[in-house]
């Protein structure tokens, strides 16, 4: 079911999660940036551009604590 107007989504991650994600997002509609790993210069670049919402589904706590924090 697409949305009226489509967002995009940055999902971030490297697990069966992440991939399941992007799926289910693309199935609704949404534009889906997908980056397993990141550097803090791909996310600074990635969110100049036009994202809604970013998705952060990684195994470490810290590891999503510092894509958060970016």
């Amino acid at each position: 079911m697409p949305t009226a107007d489509p967002l995009t989504s940055l999902v971030i991650g490297d697990l069966e999660a992440t991939r399941l994600t992007c799926d289910l997002l693309r199935r609704r509609g949404h534009t889906t940036v997908h980056r397993a790993a990141p550097t803090e210069r791909e996310l600074s670049e990635l969110l100049g551009d036009h994202v809604d919402h970013v998705v952060v589904i990684v195994h470490s706590d810290v590891q999503a604590l510092r894509y958060v924090l970016v």
